[in-house]
């Protein structure tokens, strides 16, 4: 039974991480280190439906000819947080819920591991290196993703499982699908495991007609029951995803299978150091729980599916620490706790060395391109260019800009990202053209050079300009606008 000291220890850890996160992420995104791809997509995604364009966004309308986001990802969960939006349209609302919802995911942790180890400090212990995980505070810091709202119920599922009360099960597995199109893997993974945790993979025994016989007679245990009904709903969810979604763009993830795969080794490496290498002590728990997880990041050719600092371990780390509880259960009791502090104590370090909110620069963590999500002070250049897009966002000029600076013009139907290539559309010639020759996607300006001749700067400071469409600059409104921009600095 869980102790109530601990438990307090448990949400004072979650509680610091929330707050900590919180900070950084919101940071990130007043220092324009955040995205049109992809807090900005979902950003303006929800902005639309709430105004009836259901998840239309500029972006992906014309870099992918995608009309609705759930046309590049099957993500319902996301019909929840439209409303929640609606009533605070800002970006700190996405981050925030975003960050309660990745750290309250330590609480049903807590609780499968104590139910299964009935030790309430071991399971304390294996939340903290779960909070502590620098995968998980990668997928926290990277922008806005409907993803990780899976991971509570992942673990909750499992715990479910354990407690007996398969109807609960089946019904936070289906939370686990409205993420994402490939979130079925997920519980294909969790009902493959606990369909052959107690049986011999290798026995021919184990595949025979029993377990259709079982079927027809009704005689299948409750949890082969449950297992077969989420290995269908994840097989379902899948096809259907494949469906209605643009495979295409899911395609181009894999089109060379064996590449980078020096970058693949040593992601799967550190991934197992960050959780102590404890994933290892069964291996058969950790191939029946991640493989095909990890076959989804190892096959693709997308380098950013094997960076920490990135969304994508999603069910890596949840389906990972299951495998460990269950792991554990199996350790003799004299040397459980010896073995969980070695792990916890390798992970920690592991974590600490490769977490992208941490400052700290080591060969490993550009080795695996970690990026810098860590807090950096708001500068002047940042205030001033805030307040520009505080300006814009209240009129109804149209707007072209960069991928850092969208997030902060996202709650309109017409503001437009500058992009290498566009999906055989031609952009809209904007009122407006927003650049920060100062940021990282001003790189991608070379691509409007010749989009400018029908424009002229009517702003510009330190970097930042302001280009108005050249048959509008004599209008009242351009005028008040000039005026205004020329207030704020």
């Amino acid at each position: 039974m869980a102790r109530k000291g601990d438990l307090r220890i448990l949400w004072v850890s979650i509680t610091i991480y929330a707050s900590v996160m919180i900070l950084i992420s919101i940071n990130r995104h007043y220092t324009f280190r955040t995205n049109a791809f992809d807090l900005g997509i979902f950003m303006q995604s929800l902005w639309n439906t709430m105004h009836g364009n259901f998840m239309y966004n500029t972006v992906e309308w014309f870099v992918f000819c995608a009309s609705s986001h759930f046309k590049i990802h099957l993500s319902p969960i996301l019909l929840v947080l439209a409303p929640i939006y609606n009533f605070i349209p800002r970006a700190e609302t996405l981050l925030i819920i975003q960050t309660i919802v990745i750290a309250i995911s330590a609480y049903p942790l807590y609780l499968l591991a104590e139910k299964i180890l009935e030790d309430s400090t071991i399971a304390l212990t294996l939340a903290g290196m779960y909070l502590g995980n620098s995968l998980v505070q990668g997928i926290n810091s990277y922008d806005f993703h409907a993803v990780p709202f899976a991971m509570p119920f992942i673990f909750i599922t499992a715990l479910m499982i354990e407690k007996e009360r398969y109807n609960l099960a089946i019904l936070s597995s289906i939370m686990v699908l409205t993420v994402r199109e490939d979130a079925g893997i997920a519980l294909i993974a969790l009902g493959i495991f606990y369909l052959f945790k107690n049986r011999k993979i290798l026995d021919i025994a184990t595949y025979a007609p029993p377990t259709i016989k079982g079927i027809k007679l009704k005689t299948i245990s409750k949890v082969d029951q449950v297992s077969l009904v989420l290995i269908l709903l994840g097989v379902i969810w899948i096809l259907f995803g494949m469906r209605e979604v643009n495979s295409s763009h899911l395609l181009s993830f894999y089109n060379t299978l064996f590449c980078n795969n020096s970058l693949k080794i040593t992601y799967f490496l550190v991934v197992n150091l960050t959780l102590g290498l404890l994933t290892f002590l069964r291996p058969k728990y950790f191939l029946l729980l991640t493989m095909f997880p990890w076959a989804e990041i190892l096959l693709s050719s997308e380098r950013n599916l094997y960076r920490i600092g990135f969304q994508y371990p999603y069910m890596i780390i949840p389906l990972s620490i299951i495998s460990i509880i269950y792991s554990l259960k199996e350790i003799n009791k004299k040397e459980l706790r010896k073995i969980v502090s070695i792990g916890i104590t390798v992970g920690m370090i592991f974590s600490i060395l490769t977490t992208p909110v941490l400052p700290l620069n080591s060969d490993l963590k550009a080795g695996l391109l970690v990026p810098p999500f860590y807090y950096q002070p708001i500068t002047h250049h940042d205030r001033v260019l805030i307040k520009i897009t505080d300006v814009l966002e209240d009129t109804n000029f149209s707007i072209l800009t960069q991928n850092d600076i969208f997030p902060h013009l996202s709650n309109r139907v017409n503001t437009y990202v500058i992009w290498a290539s566009y999906c055989n559309k031609t952009l809209p010639r904007t009122d407006v053209i927003l650049l920060d020759n100062t940021l990282l996607y001003s790189m991608y300006n070379s691509f409007i050079k010749n989009y400018l001749t029908n424009y002229t700067e009517i702003y510009e400071y330190d970097g930042i300009e302001v280009w108005i469409r050249t048959d509008i600059v004599g209008t009242f409104q351009v005028k008040a606008l000039k005026e205004q921009l020329e207030e704020i600095t």
